[in-house]
C-alpha cells in the first residue's frame, strides 16, 4: 500500500534555511554605536555648583530663562571677571567688569559633542566643540571656548594683562609663554584638569 506524499512549497522551504542561516551558531550582531541618551549626566555636569556674587546671568536669565544653569568655576584676571558654567549638556562663559555689572562684556556658549566620533581632540579629555567671541569695552576681550563631556577649556586674552586671581571651583588657569596674553582656564574635575594643563604651553 503506498503512502500520500507530503510536499513542502518551495518558498517556505526557503524561509526556513534562510532563518537557520541567520540564527545560526556563531551568529554576531554589528555593535551600537548610539549616542548618549540626553538624560545622561556628562562627567562635567557633575562639577559642583559655586555660589557667585551680584547677579551675573540677570541678562541671560531674561534672554533665555533656564533652571539648569550652573556656575561651576570663577577667577579674575585684573577687572574681568570669568565665570564658567554648565546649562544642560552645554557649556558658558559669562565676563563682566564688576560685581554691580549686569551685561557681560563677552557671553559664549557652546554645545557639548553628542559622542565621541564629533568634535577635536585639540585638547586631553576630549573631544570638544568650539566657538569664539570678540567682546566689547575698553579690554578688548576675546574668548575661545572648548565644550566637550568631560571638561571645558577656555582661551581668555584682553588687554588688561594682570596676573589671574586664585580659581574658585572646578577651575585651574595658567598663562600662556612669555609674550602671549592668552590665559588658558581649564574646567571639570581635579583628573581632566591636570590632563589639559600639562599639555599646554605656559609662561616659565
Amino acid at each position: 500500500m503506498s503512502r500520500p506524499v507530503r510536499l513542502i512549497p518551495v518558498g517556505i522551504a526557503l524561509v526556513f534555511s534562510c532563518a537557520a542561516c541567520a540564527g545560526g551558531e556563531g551568529a554576531t550582531s554589528a555593535p551600537s554605536s548610539a549616542a548618549p541618551s540626553p538624560d545622561q549626566v556628562s562627567r562635567l555636569q557633575k562639577a559642583p555648583e559655586i555660589s557667585v556674587s551680584g547677579d551675573p546671568f540677570s541678562a541671560l536669565d531674561a534672554a533665555r530663562p533656564s533652571a539648569d544653569r550652573r556656575a561651576v568655576g570663577e577667577l579674575r584676571r585684573g577687572a574681568d571677571r570669568l565665570i564658567a558654567y554648565t546649562e544642560g549638556h552645554r557649556c558658558g562663559l559669562q565676563v563682566i567688569r564688576s560685581d554691580g555689572e549686569k551685561h557681560p562684556v563677552l557671553s559664549l556658549d557652546t554645545a557639548m559633542p553628542k559622542n565621541d566620533d564629533q568634535g577635536s581632540n585639540r585638547f586631553a579629555a576630549g573631544p570638544y566643540l568650539k566657538s569664539t567671541a570678540t567682546g566689547s569695552g575698553t579690554s578688548k576681550p576675546w574668548a575661545s571656548m572648548s565644550c566637550g563631556r568631560n571638561a571645558m577649556v577656555i582661551e581668555y586674552s584682553s588687554q588688561d594683562t594682570a596676573t589671574p586671581s586664585k580659581p574658585r571651583g572646578s577651575v585651574s588657569a595658567i598663562e600662556g609663554p612669555k609674550g602671549n596674553k592668552t590665559l588658558y582656564v581649564a574646567v571639570g574635575d581635579d583628573k581632566a584638569r591636570k590632563k589639559i594643563l600639562a599639555s599646554l604651553p605656559r609662561r616659565p
